[in-house]
């Protein structure tokens, strides 16, 4: 409560785990110092948008930029579209490289075909990126000992066709 306390302006970006669902609702927002900004930039599910648009309606906030929501899209009837004191900006935080984008799915495939840890596994339990210990066991898993994947060789005939179809993306 002290960190809320001292926040004029909150800006949200943690991953969304069953203790973060939620967490910003009429508690939080009381907590923070009256006319503060919120800024959700993290998981829509974080925010109670009912308790959002009371703190924002009694001044408690002064404002909020939302760029997540709990429905995605936004329903064209939801209440944030209109709301005097919500900015909505589009979630798209960059441009794909499309280059960059082939090398490292080809990269990360390989790897599989290899039966070798895949970086950047995500911990869905965790809320976030995390690199587990489990992905070379689960890629080990879906390999037999040649490298060939189970299963007649499934995966580098897909992993094949997918960087195929990158490439063809590229030079179009």
């Amino acid at each position: 409560a002290s960190f809320l306390a001292a926040a004029q302006v909150l800006v949200c970006l943690l991953p969304l785990t069953h203790e973060t669902r939620g967490l910003l609702d009429r508690t939080a927002f009381a907590a923070l110092p009256r006319g503060a900004h919120l800024v959700n930039v993290a998981r829509g599910d974080i925010v109670v948008d009912e308790d959002l648009i009371v703190a924002l309606d009694c001044g408690q906030l002064s404002s909020a930029t939302l760029d997540v929501f709990r429905a995605a899209p936004l329903p064209a009837g939801h209440p944030f579209w209109h709301h005097p004191r919500i900015t909505l900006t589009p979630h798209a935080s960059a441009v794909t490289l499309v280059e960059d984008a082939v090398r490292q799915v080809a990269g990360k495939i390989g790897r599989l075909e290899r039966g070798e840890p895949v970086t950047g596994a995500v911990d869905r339990a965790r809320g976030g990126r995390r690199y587990l210990r489990s992905a070379s066991r689960i890629s080990r898993s879906r390999t037999t000992s040649s490298g060939a994947a189970a299963g007649g060789g499934g995966v580098s005939r897909l992993s094949r066709l997918i960087c195929l179809t990158m490439m063809k993306m590229m030079k179009a």
